[in-house]
């Protein structure tokens, strides 16, 4: 594997664990308002029924990645996007979001598609599936 999706997968690797640590406490904040009868619990028990699907679907994507598919690069790619807009939508509609806040989440999904798009990892998705030839 080359070292762009070497360091892609380090970098989907801190990104699942980012969202495992906010995943844990959405899911502690949405228990704490579904007990408490809060109106907004079920919505939030739906946002946070996607973001573990998200989730999983990251890990599944990262454990593929040395596969060789070219699907795998494409839903990699996909994935990322979705984050990305998944970010900006929620920046549009939380006026508490700033500028700031982008300019922490942002970066890393960016990172992974630019290093997807590389020629070296082109040419790692282009050979054969079980190809022994590694260089």
């Amino acid at each position: 594997m080359p070292a762009p999706l070497r360091a892609a997968r380090v970098i989907m690797a801190l990104q699942f664990v980012l969202g495992l640590v906010g995943l844990i406490f959405g899911w502690l904040g949405t228990a704490s308002a579904l007990g408490m009868n809060v109106s907004g619990g079920l919505p939030l028990a739906g946002l946070m029924v996607f973001l573990t699907a998200t989730l999983a679907l990251q890990a599944w994507l990262m454990g593929r990645l040395d596969s060789r598919m070219r699907w795998v690069r494409r839903a990699v790619l996909g994935f990322e996007v979705l984050v990305i807009s998944t970010d900006v939508i929620m920046g549009a509609l939380d006026p508490g979001l700033t500028v700031r806040s982008f300019l922490v989440i942002l970066p890393l999904p960016t990172i992974v598609i630019v290093l997807l798009l590389l020629p070296s990892s082109g040419t790692w998705f282009d050979r054969p599936h079980g190809s022994n030839n590694l260089r």
